[in-house]
């Protein structure tokens, strides 16, 4: 797919989103290509300054827990995409 096409898919109106598996299963495919081209823009030594920023934000007690969630999953996305394992 095309950066053009993929700007357009990403960029698409909610209410042209079908709520059908195939659809569903179609915009994750084109989220996961559009992140996988975003993460070979990144070097690594970026990411991992990243996943210490989102690590920190975690477990920073005035953040809601909603966005403490939501930086753990980033951060162990992160961890992932450049090969960290925590275990």
């Amino acid at each position: 797919m095309s950066d053009i096409m993929l700007h357009g898919v990403l960029n698409m109106p909610i209410d042209v989103w079908g709520d059908t598996t195939i659809d569903k299963t179609q915009r994750h495919a084109v989220y996961r290509r559009a992140s996988a081209r975003i993460k070979n823009s990144i070097s690594n030594a970026e990411l991992e300054k990243l996943i210490v920023k989102y690590e920190k934000r975690e477990k920073d007690p005035q953040r809601p827990p909603y966005e403490q969630e939501a930086y753990a999953f980033a951060a162990y996305d992160l961890k992932q995409l450049i090969g960290i394992n925590d275990e």
